[in-house]
């Protein structure tokens, strides 16, 4: 049977406390069928270094000056190949089993964007848990209603999302790319 082609991109800049957890939480997924694309803004600190102890398992990696996340994605998304595009955050990690849940929603439903449950980790210690069930999409006029590091995107729609949307206006988005993205795919 087949099985979809997850690509995972994890964007990073000077975080070298946190990008170790990040790649590892990709490493230790048990779905086959995936790559890691890790796109370096050009470090000053020791996260190049941190990234070194895991070349083996990146499929793509670049680390020059790119102008914010958004920017290295869309300037790299021809070294992207997966059917579906997840963008993790240089400081969040996957759970286990993350990309095995991705890939039996995708073999129940072909849909075009998958998005799943999420913790939120506060500097108190405390954990809020915000369930993908309880998204209502109808809210994306007024926030981002979910967490961009638990969705995964089909590939051709995001690069339709970062060549004909983003590029246009990605002067004015600056912190706000992520609802923008979602108020494009929505539409």
């Amino acid at each position: 049977m087949h099985s979809c082609k997850i690509s995972v991109v994890i964007p990073v800049y000077n975080m070298e406390k946190t990008i170790a957890r990040a790649i590892k939480s990709f490493i230790m997924q048990k779905y086959e069928n995936k790559e890691l694309i890790v796109l370096d803004g050009g470090s000053t600190d020791k996260t190049l270094e941190e990234i070194e102890k895991y070349k083996e398992f990146i499929d793509f990696f670049v680390s020059k000056k790119d102008g914010g996340s958004s920017a290295a994605i869309a300037s790299n998304m021809k070294h992207i190949s997966g059917d579906y595009v997840a963008v993790l955050g240089a400081d969040d990690w996957y759970e286990e089993g993350a990309l095995e849940a991705m890939a039996e929603a995708w073999h129940a439903e072909q849909a075009d964007v998958f998005y799943g449950d999420f913790n939120e980790h506060l500097p108190d210690g405390q954990v809020i848990k915000k369930s993908a069930a309880k998204v209502d999409l109808d809210m994306v006029y007024y926030q981002c209603p979910f967490n961009t590091n638990a969705a995964f995107v089909k590939h051709n729609l995001l690069n339709l999302y970062y060549t004909n949307y983003w590029i246009g206006h990605k002067d004015e988005l600056d912190m706000a790319s992520d609802h923008y993205l979602w108020l494009v795919l929505y539409h």
